[in-house]
């Protein structure tokens, strides 16, 4: 029935039509998305804008989730919590806070002597291994084709028979300028 319900308050919170909505657990705090991608974290006890995070998206907002307790999700980083979380259309999530970041930073993972840990040196040694697997045929062919010109003929001449006989065909090479008939 039409006449069961009565509107007691309509408020402006965005120039924007808002697309997602969520209320926090407590019902102290308001997630409003917005059409232009904004998001408004609302205040219900004093009811206004806690904090507003313009195009936080590049399309509409499509759902949000207000979350003002405490509790530790992925995401929240130390003294840093997450007050609510965002998807759009754009194919993005977005974690929002009102909490200022901290201004300590972090000390790269050494070990206790100072050096570089065992995950680095262990990338360094793979990367290392993986290089030498790449270049030890051309490094092969070098010495195949280029070994005797080493040393006896000068840099020049070495450098020659590496550029023309191993990394690229002479121009002089039948089928490279013109293909054989």
């Amino acid at each position: 029935r039409s006449g069961d319900y009565k509107c007691l308050q309509r408020t402006e919170v965005s120039p924007c039509p808002i697309s997602a909505m969520s209320l926090s657990e407590d019902g102290g705090m308001l997630a409003l998305g917005s059409v232009d991608g904004s998001m408004i974290l609302w205040g219900t006890e004093k009811w206004r804008a806690l904090k507003t995070f313009r195009e936080v998206h590049d399309l509409p907002v499509t759902c949000c989730a207000a979350r003002p307790f405490s509790l530790p999700l992925q995401g929240d980083d130390g003294d840093i919590q997450v007050h609510a979380m965002t998807a759009s259309a754009d194919s993005k999530l977005a974690w929002l806070s009102m909490s200022r970041a901290s201004r300590r930073r972090s000390k790269p993972a050494t070990s206790s002597e100072g050096g570089m840990t065992f995950q680095s040196f262990f990338n360094s040694m793979l990367r290392f291994a993986l290089l030498m697997w790449i270049l030890w045929p051309v490094v092969e062919e070098m010495r195949d084709k280029c070994e005797e010109t080493w040393g006896v003929d000068g840099y020049m001449e070495a450098l020659h028979c590496v550029r023309y006989k191993v990394l690229f065909a002479a121009d002089s090479t039948p089928g490279i300028r013109v293909p054989p008939h």
